[in-house]
Protein backbone atom coordinates (compact mmCIF):
# COMPACT_ATOMS: atom_id res chain seq x y z
CA UNK A 1 0.00 0.00 0.00
CA UNK A 2 1.18 2.98 -1.06
CA UNK A 3 -0.12 6.89 0.51
CA UNK A 4 0.00 9.37 -2.15
CA UNK A 5 -2.74 11.59 -0.61
CA UNK A 6 -1.02 13.86 2.40
CA UNK A 7 -4.01 14.88 5.03
CA UNK A 8 -3.98 18.76 5.79
CA UNK A 9 -5.39 19.52 9.08
CA UNK A 10 -7.35 22.11 9.90
CA UNK A 11 -5.99 24.91 11.44
CA UNK A 12 -4.51 24.51 14.65
CA UNK A 13 -5.35 20.62 15.00
CA UNK A 14 -2.17 19.39 15.73
CA UNK A 15 -2.00 21.72 18.67
CA UNK A 16 -4.90 19.11 20.10
CA UNK A 17 -2.50 16.47 22.18
CA UNK A 18 -5.35 13.68 20.88
CA UNK A 19 -4.30 14.40 17.21
CA UNK A 20 -2.35 11.90 16.20
CA UNK A 21 -4.04 9.44 17.99
CA UNK A 22 -7.45 10.26 16.24
CA UNK A 23 -5.20 10.59 12.73
CA UNK A 24 -4.59 6.99 13.63
CA UNK A 25 -7.82 6.22 14.32
CA UNK A 26 -8.85 7.39 10.97
CA UNK A 27 -6.31 6.70 8.50
CA UNK A 28 -4.30 3.45 10.15
CA UNK A 29 -0.99 2.90 12.06
CA UNK A 30 0.88 4.29 8.77
CA UNK A 31 -0.08 8.23 7.56
CA UNK A 32 1.42 10.88 5.42
CA UNK A 33 0.12 14.48 6.90
CA UNK A 34 1.30 17.93 6.39
CA UNK A 35 2.52 18.72 9.87
CA UNK A 36 4.65 22.11 10.83
CA UNK A 37 4.90 22.73 7.62
CA UNK A 38 6.86 19.40 6.74
CA UNK A 39 5.10 16.33 5.04
CA UNK A 40 5.85 13.44 7.61
CA UNK A 41 4.71 10.12 7.75
CA UNK A 42 3.32 9.32 11.38
CA UNK A 43 3.69 5.84 12.55
CA UNK A 44 1.78 4.64 15.63
CA UNK A 45 2.63 1.84 17.23
CA UNK A 46 5.93 0.92 19.94
CA UNK A 47 6.08 -2.81 18.03
CA UNK A 48 5.87 -0.84 14.49
CA UNK A 49 8.45 2.21 15.57
CA UNK A 50 11.16 -0.62 16.78
CA UNK A 51 11.16 -2.57 13.46
CA UNK A 52 10.82 1.05 11.46
CA UNK A 53 14.08 1.89 13.42
CA UNK A 54 15.88 -1.50 12.71
CA UNK A 55 14.66 -2.56 9.23
CA UNK A 56 15.42 0.95 7.50
CA UNK A 57 18.87 1.63 9.84
CA UNK A 58 20.80 3.22 7.52
CA UNK A 59 18.30 4.79 5.72
CA UNK A 60 17.31 7.49 7.93
CA UNK A 61 18.87 9.82 10.49
CA UNK A 62 17.58 11.73 13.17
CA UNK A 63 15.57 15.41 12.76
CA UNK A 64 17.87 17.11 15.70
CA UNK A 65 19.16 20.40 15.26
CA UNK A 66 22.60 20.59 13.71
CA UNK A 67 25.28 21.53 16.01
CA UNK A 68 28.12 20.24 14.04
CA UNK A 69 28.80 24.52 13.82
CA UNK A 70 28.84 24.63 17.31
CA UNK A 71 31.25 22.00 17.87
CA UNK A 72 32.96 19.30 15.95
CA UNK A 73 30.91 15.88 14.98
CA UNK A 74 27.77 17.71 16.90
CA UNK A 75 25.24 16.41 19.47
CA UNK A 76 25.60 12.62 20.65
CA UNK A 77 21.87 12.33 19.32
CA UNK A 78 22.44 13.51 15.46
CA UNK A 79 25.52 11.53 15.41
CA UNK A 80 25.53 7.73 13.57
CA UNK A 81 28.15 5.14 12.46
CA UNK A 82 30.97 4.84 14.58
CA UNK A 83 31.23 8.60 15.42
CA UNK A 84 27.92 7.47 17.50
CA UNK A 85 29.33 4.32 18.53
CA UNK A 86 32.61 6.01 20.19
CA UNK A 87 31.04 9.01 22.08
CA UNK A 88 27.96 6.51 23.07
CA UNK A 89 30.32 4.51 24.61
CA UNK A 90 32.15 7.41 26.25
CA UNK A 91 29.11 8.68 27.72
CA UNK A 92 27.74 5.40 28.91
CA UNK A 93 31.16 4.77 31.12
CA UNK A 94 30.85 8.17 31.92
CA UNK A 95 27.42 7.48 33.72
CA UNK A 96 28.19 4.32 35.08
CA UNK A 97 31.58 5.73 36.94
CA UNK A 98 29.45 8.42 38.26
CA UNK A 99 27.05 7.51 40.78
CA UNK A 100 24.02 8.98 41.87
CA UNK A 101 24.48 8.30 45.71
CA UNK A 102 27.80 10.92 46.23
CA UNK A 103 25.13 13.50 45.20
CA UNK A 104 21.99 12.13 47.33
CA UNK A 105 22.16 14.76 50.32
CA UNK A 106 22.89 17.79 47.69
CA UNK A 107 19.87 17.00 45.24
CA UNK A 108 17.71 16.61 48.34
CA UNK A 109 18.83 20.10 49.66
CA UNK A 110 18.14 21.51 46.38
CA UNK A 111 14.62 19.88 45.56
CA UNK A 112 13.48 20.82 49.10
CA UNK A 113 15.16 24.95 49.08
CA UNK A 114 12.68 25.24 45.95
CA UNK A 115 9.57 23.01 46.89
CA UNK A 116 9.70 25.44 50.41
CA UNK A 117 10.03 28.85 48.07
CA UNK A 118 6.71 27.29 45.96
CA UNK A 119 5.18 26.27 49.07
CA UNK A 120 5.98 30.08 50.65
CA UNK A 121 4.22 31.75 47.59
CA UNK A 122 2.01 34.56 48.21
CA UNK A 123 -0.80 32.76 46.30
CA UNK A 124 -0.62 29.23 45.07
CA UNK A 125 2.47 29.00 41.79
CA UNK A 126 0.87 28.56 38.57
CA UNK A 127 2.48 26.52 35.49
CA UNK A 128 5.43 29.63 34.60
CA UNK A 129 5.79 30.13 38.17
CA UNK A 130 6.36 26.27 38.86
CA UNK A 131 8.39 26.08 35.80
CA UNK A 132 10.85 28.83 37.06
CA UNK A 133 11.51 27.51 39.85
CA UNK A 134 11.60 24.21 39.10
CA UNK A 135 13.99 25.18 35.68
CA UNK A 136 16.41 26.45 39.05
CA UNK A 137 16.42 23.65 40.77
CA UNK A 138 17.26 21.49 37.56
CA UNK A 139 20.00 23.55 36.12
CA UNK A 140 21.46 23.19 40.17
CA UNK A 141 21.31 19.26 39.65
CA UNK A 142 23.14 18.99 36.39
CA UNK A 143 25.61 21.31 36.68
CA UNK A 144 26.93 19.43 40.06
CA UNK A 145 26.16 15.73 38.46
CA UNK A 146 27.93 17.12 34.83
CA UNK A 147 30.47 19.25 35.87
CA UNK A 148 31.02 18.74 39.41
CA UNK A 149 30.03 22.60 39.89
CA UNK A 150 27.84 23.36 43.00
CA UNK A 151 25.63 26.49 43.56
CA UNK A 152 28.11 28.00 46.23
CA UNK A 153 31.47 28.05 43.84
CA UNK A 154 32.08 31.34 42.60
CA UNK A 155 31.91 30.07 38.65
CA UNK A 156 28.05 29.21 39.13
CA UNK A 157 26.12 32.65 38.64
CA UNK A 158 28.48 33.41 35.81
CA UNK A 159 27.78 29.78 34.00
CA UNK A 160 23.95 30.05 34.72
CA UNK A 161 23.91 33.34 33.18
CA UNK A 162 25.67 32.27 30.14
CA UNK A 163 23.27 29.32 29.74
CA UNK A 164 20.49 31.87 29.98
CA UNK A 165 22.35 33.49 26.78
CA UNK A 166 22.78 29.93 25.46
CA UNK A 167 19.48 28.21 25.61
CA UNK A 168 17.00 30.42 28.49
CA UNK A 169 14.38 27.74 28.22
CA UNK A 170 14.68 24.60 26.04
CA UNK A 171 17.25 24.32 23.50
CA UNK A 172 17.43 25.87 20.57
CA UNK A 173 16.13 24.50 16.96
CA UNK A 174 18.05 26.95 14.57
CA UNK A 175 21.87 27.86 15.15
CA UNK A 176 22.73 31.26 15.09
CA UNK A 177 25.66 33.60 16.25
CA UNK A 178 24.56 34.43 19.48
CA UNK A 179 24.25 30.56 20.36
CA UNK A 180 28.14 30.11 19.38
CA UNK A 181 28.95 33.44 21.35
CA UNK A 182 27.32 32.13 24.47
CA UNK A 183 29.01 28.67 24.07
CA UNK A 184 32.64 29.91 23.84
CA UNK A 185 31.68 31.40 27.16
CA UNK A 186 30.46 28.93 28.63
CA UNK A 187 33.00 26.70 27.09
CA UNK A 188 35.71 28.97 28.60
CA UNK A 189 34.70 28.56 31.91
CA UNK A 190 34.41 24.92 32.07
CA UNK A 191 38.09 24.91 30.68
CA UNK A 192 39.10 26.82 33.42
CA UNK A 193 37.03 24.56 35.70
CA UNK A 194 38.89 21.74 33.91
CA UNK A 195 42.03 23.18 34.96
CA UNK A 196 41.29 22.66 38.70
CA UNK A 197 39.95 18.94 38.32
CA UNK A 198 43.59 18.51 36.46
CA UNK A 199 45.36 20.35 39.57
CA UNK A 200 44.18 17.91 41.60
CA UNK A 201 41.49 20.18 43.95
CA UNK A 202 39.40 18.45 45.84
CA UNK A 203 35.85 18.09 43.74
CA UNK A 204 32.84 16.12 43.96
CA UNK A 205 32.08 12.95 41.74
CA UNK A 206 31.07 14.39 37.87
CA UNK A 207 30.40 13.12 34.57
CA UNK A 208 33.07 16.03 33.56
CA UNK A 209 35.66 14.71 36.67
CA UNK A 210 35.35 10.96 35.12
CA UNK A 211 35.87 12.05 31.72
CA UNK A 212 38.90 14.72 32.75
CA UNK A 213 40.66 11.81 34.61
CA UNK A 214 40.42 9.06 32.01
CA UNK A 215 41.80 11.38 29.52
CA UNK A 216 38.69 11.06 27.64
CA UNK A 217 37.71 14.81 27.45
CA UNK A 218 37.56 15.98 23.98
CA UNK A 219 35.89 19.12 21.83
CA UNK A 220 32.95 16.87 20.86
CA UNK A 221 32.73 15.66 24.44
CA UNK A 222 32.88 18.44 26.26
CA UNK A 223 30.68 20.02 23.55
CA UNK A 224 28.07 17.49 24.20
CA UNK A 225 28.29 17.95 28.41
CA UNK A 226 27.89 21.99 27.54
CA UNK A 227 24.35 20.65 25.16
CA UNK A 228 23.62 18.43 27.69
CA UNK A 229 22.73 20.42 30.26
CA UNK A 230 20.57 22.58 28.12
CA UNK A 231 18.45 19.88 27.46
CA UNK A 232 18.13 18.44 30.81
CA UNK A 233 17.44 21.15 32.67
CA UNK A 234 14.71 21.77 30.07
CA UNK A 235 13.06 18.37 29.92
CA UNK A 236 13.69 17.59 33.55
CA UNK A 237 11.94 20.82 34.65
CA UNK A 238 9.16 19.94 32.21
CA UNK A 239 8.75 16.11 33.85
CA UNK A 240 8.84 17.76 37.48
CA UNK A 241 5.89 20.28 36.52
CA UNK A 242 4.47 16.73 35.11
CA UNK A 243 4.87 15.47 38.37
CA UNK A 244 3.32 17.72 40.64
CA UNK A 245 0.34 17.86 38.39
CA UNK A 246 -0.25 14.41 38.14
CA UNK A 247 0.39 14.32 41.87
CA UNK A 248 -2.53 16.96 42.87
CA UNK A 249 -4.99 15.31 40.93
CA UNK A 250 -4.20 12.20 42.33
CA UNK A 251 -4.16 12.05 46.24
CA UNK A 252 -4.61 8.57 47.08
CA UNK A 253 -1.26 8.62 45.20
CA UNK A 254 0.43 10.37 47.69
CA UNK A 255 -1.09 8.76 50.35
CA UNK A 256 0.43 5.58 48.92
CA UNK A 257 4.14 7.54 48.91
CA UNK A 258 3.63 8.28 52.50
CA UNK A 259 2.68 4.35 53.52
CA UNK A 260 6.63 4.07 52.25
CA UNK A 261 7.76 2.28 49.39
CA UNK A 262 6.57 -0.67 47.65
CA UNK A 263 6.74 -2.89 44.47
CA UNK A 264 9.44 -3.31 42.53
CA UNK A 265 12.92 -1.96 41.76
CA UNK A 266 15.59 0.53 43.57
CA UNK A 267 13.22 3.45 44.44
CA UNK A 268 10.03 1.10 44.69
CA UNK A 269 6.79 2.93 44.23
CA UNK A 270 8.55 6.97 44.27
CA UNK A 271 10.28 5.61 40.63
CA UNK A 272 6.39 3.85 39.34
CA UNK A 273 5.29 7.09 39.39
CA UNK A 274 7.93 8.85 37.43
CA UNK A 275 7.61 6.40 34.87
CA UNK A 276 3.44 6.74 34.59
CA UNK A 277 4.06 10.29 34.38
CA UNK A 278 6.63 9.81 31.56
CA UNK A 279 3.72 6.94 29.75
CA UNK A 280 1.03 9.81 30.38
CA UNK A 281 2.78 12.81 29.22
CA UNK A 282 6.28 14.59 28.05
CA UNK A 283 7.06 12.04 26.37
CA UNK A 284 6.23 12.78 22.79
CA UNK A 285 7.79 11.26 19.42
CA UNK A 286 11.04 9.88 18.11
CA UNK A 287 11.57 12.62 14.89
CA UNK A 288 13.60 11.30 11.71
CA UNK A 289 14.48 12.07 8.38
CA UNK A 290 14.54 9.38 5.26
CA UNK A 291 17.95 9.54 3.41
CA UNK A 292 16.61 7.37 1.01
CA UNK A 293 13.75 6.19 -0.59
CA UNK A 294 11.76 3.42 1.75
CA UNK A 295 9.68 1.19 1.31
CA UNK A 296 8.11 -0.04 5.14
CA UNK A 297 5.41 -1.93 5.56
CA UNK A 298 4.27 -1.71 1.96
CA UNK A 299 4.71 2.15 2.08
CA UNK A 300 6.83 4.14 0.36
CA UNK A 301 8.44 6.75 2.36
CA UNK A 302 10.41 9.11 -0.06
CA UNK A 303 13.94 10.70 0.43
CA UNK A 304 13.75 14.18 2.58
CA UNK A 305 10.41 12.87 4.58
CA UNK A 306 9.86 13.95 8.05
CA UNK A 307 9.26 10.74 9.89
CA UNK A 308 7.35 10.66 13.48
CA UNK A 309 7.79 7.74 15.47
CA UNK A 310 4.52 8.48 17.86
CA UNK A 311 5.49 7.42 21.46
CA UNK A 312 2.88 9.34 23.35
CA UNK A 313 0.00 7.35 21.27
CA UNK A 314 1.80 4.53 21.25
CA UNK A 315 1.42 4.62 25.10
CA UNK A 316 -2.02 4.65 25.01
CA UNK A 317 -1.99 1.62 23.78
CA UNK A 318 -5.28 -0.06 25.77
CA UNK A 319 -4.37 -3.90 25.20
CA UNK A 320 -0.65 -2.66 27.16
CA UNK A 321 -2.10 -0.41 29.03
CA UNK A 322 -6.01 -1.02 30.18
CA UNK A 323 -7.95 2.57 30.55
CA UNK A 324 -4.70 4.39 29.14
CA UNK A 325 -5.67 7.84 30.39
CA UNK A 326 -6.08 7.08 34.26
CA UNK A 327 -3.19 8.12 35.85
CA UNK A 328 -2.36 4.71 38.01
CA UNK A 329 1.41 4.03 38.87
CA UNK A 330 0.27 0.50 39.96
CA UNK A 331 1.05 -0.35 36.38
CA UNK A 332 4.85 -0.05 36.92
CA UNK A 333 4.94 -2.28 40.45
CA UNK A 334 2.40 -4.93 38.41
CA UNK A 335 4.53 -5.61 35.56
CA UNK A 336 7.77 -4.68 33.80
CA UNK A 337 7.22 -3.30 30.67
CA UNK A 338 9.73 -3.81 27.86
CA UNK A 339 10.73 -1.48 25.20
CA UNK A 340 7.68 -2.67 23.25
CA UNK A 341 5.30 -1.01 24.93
CA UNK A 342 7.31 1.36 27.17
CA UNK A 343 10.01 3.69 25.37
CA UNK A 344 10.18 6.93 27.60
CA UNK A 345 13.81 7.60 26.49
CA UNK A 346 14.00 6.41 22.81
CA UNK A 347 14.52 3.28 21.15
CA UNK A 348 17.32 0.89 20.42
CA UNK A 349 20.84 2.54 19.65
CA UNK A 350 19.33 6.52 19.98
CA UNK A 351 18.16 5.61 23.65
CA UNK A 352 18.87 8.23 25.96
CA UNK A 353 22.16 7.54 27.89
CA UNK A 354 20.82 9.18 30.90
CA UNK A 355 17.84 8.44 30.73
CA UNK A 356 17.99 5.59 33.93
CA UNK A 357 19.36 8.97 35.68
CA UNK A 358 16.38 10.89 35.27
CA UNK A 359 14.35 8.27 36.33
CA UNK A 360 16.49 8.21 39.94
CA UNK A 361 16.81 11.96 39.93
CA UNK A 362 12.84 12.24 39.59
CA UNK A 363 12.10 9.45 42.04
CA UNK A 364 13.95 11.63 44.73
CA UNK A 365 11.77 14.60 43.33
CA UNK A 366 9.08 12.41 44.67
CA UNK A 367 10.07 11.27 47.38
CA UNK A 368 10.82 15.06 49.07
CA UNK A 369 7.43 16.17 47.17
CA UNK A 370 5.46 13.16 49.01
CA UNK A 371 7.37 13.62 52.33
CA UNK A 372 6.66 17.14 52.78
CA UNK A 373 3.61 18.36 51.13
CA UNK A 374 0.32 17.66 50.47
CA UNK A 375 -1.15 19.39 47.05
CA UNK A 376 -4.24 20.93 46.39
CA UNK A 377 -5.31 21.11 43.21
CA UNK A 378 -6.78 25.22 42.68
CA UNK A 379 -7.14 25.56 38.94
CA UNK A 380 -6.76 23.28 35.64
CA UNK A 381 -7.28 22.95 32.00
CA UNK A 382 -6.57 21.20 28.83
CA UNK A 383 -2.61 20.20 27.75
CA UNK A 384 -0.70 22.87 25.57
CA UNK A 385 2.05 23.08 23.69
CA UNK A 386 4.79 24.02 24.40
CA UNK A 387 8.50 24.32 22.37
CA UNK A 388 8.57 20.73 22.25
CA UNK A 389 6.25 18.86 24.39
CA UNK A 390 2.89 19.16 25.40
CA UNK A 391 2.71 20.98 29.10
CA UNK A 392 -0.05 21.77 31.57
CA UNK A 393 -2.62 24.59 31.07
CA UNK A 394 -0.82 28.00 32.26
CA UNK A 395 -4.10 28.56 34.66
CA UNK A 396 -3.21 25.16 36.15
CA UNK A 397 -1.87 26.30 39.95
CA UNK A 398 -1.78 24.06 42.92
CA UNK A 399 -1.08 25.06 47.00
CA UNK A 400 1.38 23.13 48.21
CA UNK A 401 0.96 23.11 52.33
CA UNK A 402 4.12 21.58 54.15
CA UNK A 403 3.32 18.77 56.20
CA UNK A 404 3.92 18.70 59.89
CA UNK A 405 6.60 16.25 61.32
CA UNK A 406 3.79 13.68 62.37
CA UNK A 407 2.35 13.78 59.18
CA UNK A 408 5.63 13.26 57.22
CA UNK A 409 6.12 10.20 55.25
CA UNK A 410 8.11 7.37 56.09
CA UNK A 411 9.39 7.55 52.11
CA UNK A 412 13.10 7.69 52.64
Amino acid sequence: MIPNRVYIPDPGATGNQMFFLRQAEKHGPISKVLWDGKVTICIVGHERARRFLDEAEDMHRAASPNLRSVFPIGFLGAMEGEPHRKYRHIMLSAFKATSLEAHDIAVRKIIRNTLGVLAGASEPPVTAIIRQELQQATTAVFMRLIFGIDAGDPGFAGLVAAYEKYAPDRPFKVVREKHKLAFDEIRAKILRHVGKIRAGKDQPPSLLNHLVQNDLLDDTVLGNLIQMIAASRSDVRGLWVWIIKMLSSSPDTLAQLRDGPQGNGERGFAKAVVEETLRMEQIEALHRVATSDIVFDGYFIAKGSHVRLCLWEGHKDQEKFPDPFKFDPTRFTRTRHMIDSFAPFGMGKHRCPGGDRTLDLSAIFVEELARGYQLDLVADGPAVLGGFHFEPNPNFAVALHRLRETQQAAVP
